[in-house]
């Protein structure tokens, strides 16, 4: 299972990120991330279930090579919802150890992309009022500020702001 390095921060090695499809094998794993991610952590039965769902999901997984390893690590995750013409990023994170180096950045590409592959036109997620971070990251990516939820997230209690991307074909239903 890939455990973080504890006390030291890992590099990923220039052009090594490729993001692809969950798989059975990798739950372990991604669950250990959304441990260390997350207050109310989902469970490993929760990701092997995803898995099952591929006509109203898609979990992706972000590996990446890394010195001082001689296997590509997996160092993230997302998981992908959607129903018709909408969809949630319900989940997105980066261990903690490779965290500030884009790889976010790379895995929410991937994530849009999946989105427009299967002909979503609006994709939502919510994120904590105070993870100031992942809003810039997405704000980059186009998403807006749309409302917020009150006290969404426990432990502790905080809101969440409620944030959309209109994907291709959405622009002219706006207008």
């Amino acid at each position: 299972m890939d455990r973080p390095d504890v006390g030291r921060s890992l590099s990923p090695l220039p052009g090594s990120a490729r993001v692809r499809a969950m798989r059975r094998a990798d739950v372990a794993a991604v669950q250990a991330i959304e441990r260390a991610a997350f207050s109310t952590p989902w469970t490993a039965a929760t990701f092997a279930n995803l898995l099952r769902w591929t006509d109203r999901c898609e979990a992706l997984v972000l590996e990446a090579e890394v010195s001082d390893h001689d296997e590509p690590l997996l160092a993230g995750y997302a998981v992908l919802r959607f129903v018709e013409e909408e969809g949630e990023l319900v989940n997105i994170a980066i261990r903690a150890d490779l965290r500030g180096q884009g790889l976010g950045s790379i895995l929410l590409d991937a994530v849009i992309a999946a989105a427009i592959g299967r002909g979503l036109r609006h994709l939502f997620l919510e994120v904590r009022r105070s993870n100031l971070v992942a809003q810039q990251m997405y704000e980059a990516r186009g998403f807006q500020s749309v409302g917020v939820r009150k006290g969404y997230y426990s432990r502790p209690v905080e809101d969440a702001r409620v944030m959309l991307l209109r994907l291709a074909g959405a622009e002219e239903e706006a207008s």
